[in-house]
């Protein structure tokens, strides 16, 4: 068990990195602001960028639940949300990319269907403990192989 929960930490570290290396680090310097809703979502349609953001924060709402003492709906998608705006600002505040209003809009949906998945894990185990051991176990999975394929793309452009 012990093993299982430092490669689930784990798993979170490598998660927060791999936000901070797409949101500020994979983008060249340019400022620029939308704030009018759905305005990018409009222009793009169903791109990748639009899903990006949508995947990039299913994460999150799990984890947000996850380590919550008692699991707030409203809690969890207000810090969803204020991950996401916290994102945006630093991105328009260092000159890293497009502050959208459509990204904070996309990663909370993301977030909220983290949420959603969640709560399907804790009624499918019928125990939170029992859920928080099988998101464990499925998170671990997932993020390891998201670690290597990110490992192989970018051994592969060296």
């Amino acid at each position: 068990k012990k093993v299982l929960t430092f490669t689930h930490v784990c798993v979170l570290l490598f998660y927060i990195a791999l936000i901070v290396e797409l949101v500020f680090f994979s983008r060249g310097t340019y400022r620029n602001v939308n704030l009018v809703p759905f305005d990018m979502i409009k222009a793009q349609g169903y791109s990748v960028n639009v899903w990006g953001n949508v995947l990039m924060f299913i994460p999150l709402g799990i984890y947000a639940a996850y380590y919550s003492r008692k699991v707030n709906v409203v809690k969890v998608l207000l810090f969803v949300m204020g991950a996401s705006v916290f994102i945006e600002v630093v991105q328009y505040v260092f000159k890293r990319g497009a502050t959208d209003i459509d990204d904070v809009i996309l990663n909370t949906a993301g977030g909220a269907m983290g949420l959603a998945l969640y709560g399907l894990f804790v009624a499918i185990f019928r125990k939170r403990e029992r859920a928080n051991v099988a998101i464990q176990v499925v998170g671990t999975v997932i993020g390891l192989t998201v670690f290597a394929l990110t490992a192989t793309v970018y051994v592969y452009n060296l």
